[in-house]
């Protein structure tokens, strides 16, 4: 059992501990009524002019010419027909989404016309080798999978590649358009 001048130490401890925690909790929030107060302003009955800061100014600017090099391409986009087929077979969860992105660009108000072939596995791959003809890019010769995904409205055409790189594609060049449901 403790004696009592053992107790009061203990009991001294605390209270010295607790009024500690007091002194800082009231210094805290001493500080921050008083910053508080001092960044309230307090309305005139006069009307005031604006002031104009010159920093925010020089930044308006370059937000707006930012939208203007960002809407430019956008409405070239819009203007600008481009032919994108995507070929695959059908039972392909790859050629589902690559499709489901060929027809939302289609019903969107971008100049893009996508032609969708599916099918059966073994008809796509038969296929596959006379779809390469014409088709030029990184990686179309080794080309097995999929779908197979090319722009272009001439005889030649550009390969895009599989599901995911038209994906990646079509986010970069139509940030408009919502795709997480193809996704």
């Amino acid at each position: 059992m403790l004696g009592i001048p053992e107790r009061r130490k203990k009991q001294t401890g605390r209270t010295v501990r607790r009024l500690v925690l007091l002194v800082v909790l009231f210094t805290c929030s001493a500080s921050f009524f008083i910053l508080a107060s001092l960044r309230l302003e307090t309305p005139s009955l006069a009307p005031s002019e604006p002031t104009i800061n010159p920093i925010q100014i020089n930044e308006s600017k370059e937000k707006q010419n930012n939208r203007e090099e960002v809407t430019e391409p956008l409405e070239q986009a819009k203007q600008v027909e481009e032919c994108y087929f995507v070929d695959g077979y059908s039972s392909c969860g790859y050629f589902r989404k690559a499709k489901c992105i060929g027809e939302l660009l289609n019903e969107s108000e971008y100049a893009a016309k996508v032609s969708i072939t599916g099918g059966e596995r073994s008809e796509y791959l038969s296929r596959l080798p006379k779809l390469k003809q014409g088709v030029s890019g990184n990686g179309v010769s080794n080309h097995k999978t999929s779908p197979f995904v090319r722009v272009g409205c001439e005889a030649t055409k550009e390969f895009i590649g599989g599901a995911s790189e038209f994906i990646s594609y079509s986010r970069e060049n139509f940030p408009e358009l919502n795709f997480r449901a193809c996704v």
